[in-house]
């Protein structure tokens, strides 16, 4: 029996947006989740040690201050959290960019080969190819959403909802940033509230089981706390880090609906799925005829 395929390149509302998300994880599940941990998790290791090594740093500093003083512990802190802010936006961009670009690149892979589920060397090649550029236009619209933002909240959450999907349009259409930048607005023209509600809802519930995820590790470690030495607390911040990366995997149904929502876009403005169903007639013969009668 064949392998179910999930078409991309057609209309969908917002239940079946969220229905062929879920479809598309079930079905693609081992492939996907390999990928996306083997390509992104040594951007989610660092961030987890960096995290670890930061808490049991932050736990010595108010340990000390206790003996030494208000000054001294507020001037390590304030040290320390300069530096810890500058790391934690490079460490969380980097991290979040990652796995963009692997989902974005299995996607691809899957859409532009009919179906076939890529392994991790082919997600990794596409991946090589995009990331640095995703990169850069992330940089951009950061910059350019913090700013409305600060002018106007309302301006900010519209640039914030136009840009998800540039990472997709530079990968999908191989685009420069300002083909990307125009392509963005382009899709999202008179299609805002349903990007909007799609986004949020689906943000939502990814935010939601992220939190609940971390919450029972934290509650466990907390736990365990109880009865190891005080010693093993550096040890126990950093275990419990490391298992917070597990909790990256949520943000894959956020990925995944955007790509969803993107080709739903690119058909509703361009039409490209009807034109591709079409030129294939008659391309898939070969395959009818293996296919064994049935009574």
């Amino acid at each position: 029996m064949a392998a179910q395929k999930i078409e991309f390149r057609k209309t969908r509302d917002f239940g079946e947006n969220l229905n062929d998300t879920f479809l598309f994880i079930r079905l693609n599940f081992k492939p996907l989740f390999n990928s996306f941990f083997a390509i992104c998790g040594l951007f989610m290791l660092v961030l987890a040690v960096f995290k670890g090594v930061f808490q049991s740093s932050l736990t010595g500093i108010i340990w000390q201050g206790m003996f030494k003083g208000k000054t001294t512990i507020a001037r390590n802190m304030e040290q320390m959290y300069s530096f810890q802010n500058l790391m934690a936006v490079l460490l969380v961009m980097l991290t979040f960019i990652s796995m963009q670009v692997s989902v974005g690149a299995y996607v691809k892979y899957y859409v532009d080969n009919n179906g076939k589920k890529p392994g991790i060397e082919e997600v990794w090649t596409i991946f090589r190819k995009y990331f640095f550029r995703i990169f850069r236009y992330n940089i951009v619209t950061c910059v350019a959403v913090t700013f409305g933002c600060l002018l106007c909240l309302v301006p900010g959450i519209y640039l914030s909802v136009v840009f998800i999907p540039i990472s997709l349009v530079a990968m999908m259409e191989d685009t420069n940033f300002i083909t990307s930048y125009h392509r963005c607005f382009a899709l999202i023209k008179e299609n805002f509230w349903i990007s909007f509600s799609i986004y949020f809802i689906v943000f939502f519930i990814s935010y939601i089981s992220w939190l609940i995820t971390g919450a029972l590790i934290s509650l466990v470690f907390n736990l365990s706390g109880y009865v190891t030495a005080n010693d093993m607390e550096s040890t126990t911040n950093m275990v419990k880090s490391f298992f917070n990366i597990f909790s990256f995997c949520f943000y894959i149904l956020f990925l995944v609906s955007v790509a969803f929502h993107y080709f739903n876009l690119v058909e509703i403005k361009d039409g490209t799925g009807i034109l591709s169903r079409i030129n294939n007639i008659g391309k898939h013969n070969k395959d009818l005829d293996s296919i064994e009668e049935q009574y």
